[in-house]
């Protein structure tokens, strides 16, 4: 099995009845220690988990993007 650890730089709009996000979107850093975007995960959450995280990540919620690029995302984005 392969393991990532990445960091948390934003999450998106929800869809359908899902309640506070999405997905995360994912990156990490290189060695000039830029952020850079590699994926979103949004499976494996309760809906207690998925309020307890979005709690956290909307107190810490920024207008710019923290990715060296921004990524693109069929939902609206939001920044940590």
């Amino acid at each position: 099995m392969r393991r990532q650890a990445c960091v948390i730089g934003g999450w998106t709009d929800p869809r359908g009845s899902r309640p506070f996000f999405g997905a995360l979107l994912l990156g990490v850093y290189d060695e000039a220690g830029r952020l850079h975007y590699v994926g979103h995960s949004g499976a494996g959450f309760t809906d207690a988990e998925i309020g307890r995280v979005w709690k956290r990540l909307h107190a810490l919620r920024s207008k710019i993007s923290p990715f060296h690029a921004t990524p693109r995302s069929p939902e609206r984005p939001h920044w940590v």
